[in-house]
């Protein structure tokens, strides 16, 4: 089986070149992020650690990314930078003053065997919706057919049935929340991106 990376983010406080600011450690926290590219031969068999500035804008996605201590790869650094523009932040207090705030990260880029598990996934806009909706599984309500009636997630365009995924694209909460459950357990709602999402984790090979 072969190993995937998993990313540790710590933001930091720090200085950055230009004009606009620095968010402050609390100020910003990772809520989407795509997979970094397969690694080539140079890495390290533990894993690395990189220190990264985000420019990230007021709707939380990323204008730019800049490398204060890269992978050493030039190559790698600009596909995992491509893939950096996709990532997506919220600020908590966004200053609207500023059209965006650069962000200082370390990411720190290890290795495990994939965290595979078989989920249904119901999601929709509000934290009120995906209260009233985790009360009414609480009490019985079938699954897949609140999720097939209800959901506004990426998933309906399948179904609610998400099949086999690899956890590790989720951020860190939600592969939390995922590895506490049972076969036929569903999370409580999970903020995920602009949304609110409840997952059901399934029998292997489930359809």
């Amino acid at each position: 089986m072969h190993r995937i990376m998993i990313l540790a983010l710590i933001l930091l406080a720090g200085c950055a070149a230009g004009h606009r600011s620095v968010a402050p450690v609390e100020g910003a926290r990772v809520v989407s992020l795509t997979p970094l590219p397969r690694l080539s031969a140079f890495a390290p068999l533990g894993g690395f650690k990189m220190d990264i500035l985000f420019l990230v804008q007021r709707d939380g996605t990323v204008a730019d990314v800049r490398f204060v201590e890269s992978s050493g790869d030039p190559s790698w650094d600009r596909a995992a930078a491509d893939s950096m523009r996709q990532w997506k932040f919220v600020l908590q207090e966004p200053d609207t003053s500023l059209e965006a705030l650069w962000v200082r990260t370390s990411v720190i880029v290890q290795f495990q065997e994939p965290d595979v598990m078989t989920l249904g996934e119901l999601t929709v806009g509000t934290q009120q919706e995906a209260d009233s909706l985790y009360a009414l599984l609480r009490e019985g309500a079938d699954f897949s057919t609140l999720a097939r009636e209800l959901s506004e997630g990426t998933s309906t365009q399948c179904g609610w049935f998400l099949g086999a995924i690899n956890i590790s694209r989720y951020p860190k909460h939600i592969r939390q929340a995922l590895r506490m459950l049972g076969v036929n357990d569903f999370t409580p709602p999970l903020q995920i991106d602009a949304h609110y999402a409840i997952f059901k984790r399934l029998e292997p090979g489930a359809r």
